[in-house]
């Protein structure tokens, strides 16, 4: 049986990096810039899979679990490319719904020589995943009893993010949610309100029960929560916006995060080290994470392993080469 199945997007990443970008400062943030209509030379370029689902799911994999992606590709080069990746990692692919007149998903990461990216990414079948893609049945007898259901960005449809959460808490299995843009956009606008997730908003903003962890990065915490983690004084305000059951994790990048789960929050500081490529960091942190729940950890110590996942992955182009045996 499955220890995990992990939910979302699988792409063909292509990174190409140059230590000919410029780094443009401008008081709207900073840029990765090149000539218009110029040509610049790349010194390094890598193809690999990417993704949350997929990079989730490798990670649980290196870790021992039985795992599997729920993922929508399309019959093309790119989604060849994916399906090998998964094999050989020894994935199972049974929930991999593949489409015969639909684009896998593509990004092009530009990398600057400092480790910074530029993402362009085409959605493509991606983004055509939908609830009725799930085989609920069969998830429910292949998916162990109180195992985990790792949940990321589904391109804003809140019909499936509803029916997962609703299928998890009725069959007692885990959820791990970290909302992509676009469903924090939609939550943001309050379109979500079928009755579900009204408890987002409004004065108590409670996260809805069925939700085991809400990862966050920093800024996406400050638009789903209408709360302003951005100014430091309330990022260390020991104030928790969700129901005590919920762990809210919320990412910082380099510096570290913060934890809040019972009414009560600490923060950590993330590993130093010298820093390639950002892609894919907090589907590491994350997954780290969640392995050291399925290993009978403490969040203390969970943290500590989503911490490791995380500094290994910056160390390497691409979301998957530095994903380790914990």
């Amino acid at each position: 049986m499955l220890d995990v199945v992990s939910i979302g997007s699988a792409t063909l990443d292509i990174f190409l990096k140059s230590d000919q970008f410029k780094i443009d400062h401008h008081e709207r943030g900073v840029y990765l810039c090149e000539k218009y209509e110029g040509k610049i030379e790349a010194q390094e370029l890598v193809m690999t899979s990417g993704g949350g689902a997929t990079n989730s799911a490798v990670a649980f994999a290196r870790n021992g679990f039985q795992a599997a992606p729920i993922i929508e590709i399309g019959k093309d080069p790119a989604s060849a490319t994916i399906l090998i990746e998964l094999e050989r990692e020894g994935l199972d692919r049974s929930f991999v719904t593949q489409e015969e007149n639909e684009t896998t998903a593509v990004s092009v990461i530009l990398l600057s020589s400092e480790g910074k990216n530029s993402i362009v990414t085409y959605r493509g079948a991606s983004k055509m995943l939908i609830a009725g893609d799930i085989p609920f049945d069969k998830l429910g007898m292949i998916l162990k009893p109180g195992g985990w259901i790792y949940l990321t960005s589904v391109g804003g449809d809140m019909e499936l993010v509803e029916k997962v959460l609703v299928w998890g808490k009725e069959k007692e299995r885990k959820v791990f949610w970290n909302p992509g843009v676009a469903e924090i956009a939609v939550v943001r606008k309050g379109l979500a309100l079928s009755g579900f997730l009204s408890g987002l908003f409004g004065q108590g903003q409670a996260l809805i029960d069925a939700v085991k962890v809400l990862q966050l990065n920093r800024q996406e915490a400050t638009e789903f929560f209408g709360v302003n983690y951005i100014d430091e004084t309330v990022w260390k305000a020991d104030h928790c916006p969700i129901l005590p059951e919920t762990i809210l994790v919320i990412t910082d990048g380099k510096r570290g995060g913060r934890i809040c789960h019972n009414g009560n929050c600490f923060w950590y500081k993330g590993i130093k080290t010298k820093m390639v490529d950002s892609t894919g960091a907090g589907d590491a942190f994350g997954s780290g994470f969640v392995v050291g729940f399925m290993r009978g950890k403490s969040i203390e110590e969970s943290v500590e392993l989503g911490k490791k996942q995380a500094a290994n992955v910056v160390k390497f182009i691409g979301a998957k080469k530095g994903l380790t045996h914990l």
